[in-house]
């Protein structure tokens, strides 16, 4: 679990980079469990498995403190998933440069 810069300039050829065509646009959460190293013996997300479409609006409801901005927070790539994975055009965001994946 790693903080990723917030500050950073984009590759100009990454050949991981996403491609900006507006098709085929998803984001799939396959079994993602993660927990915060401040509490290991805790998981903010066990086996979340969705996918969004394009288009597609969802919540993620639960109580306060829960969980509810973990998801947000992996998918912009804050924090890397304990297990499982989070798939944009089916592309695995961790094989993404974090620089390229926010550009």
């Amino acid at each position: 679990m790693t903080r990723s810069a917030l500050h950073c300039h984009p590759s100009e050829k990454s050949v991981t980079a996403l491609p900006k065509a507006r098709y085929g646009r998803q984001v799939d959460f396959g079994g993602v469990e993660f927990r915060y190293a401040a509490s290991p013996d805790m998981p903010a997300l066990d086996g979340v498995s969705c996918t969004i479409g394009l288009d597609q609006f969802v919540a993620f409801v639960k109580y306060s403190g829960t969980g509810n901005l973990s998801a947000v927070a992996l998918l912009e790539h804050f924090y890397d998933v304990s297990t499982g994975g989070i798939l944009v055009k089916e592309v695995n965001i961790t094989s993404i440069p974090v620089c390229d994946y926010r550009s």
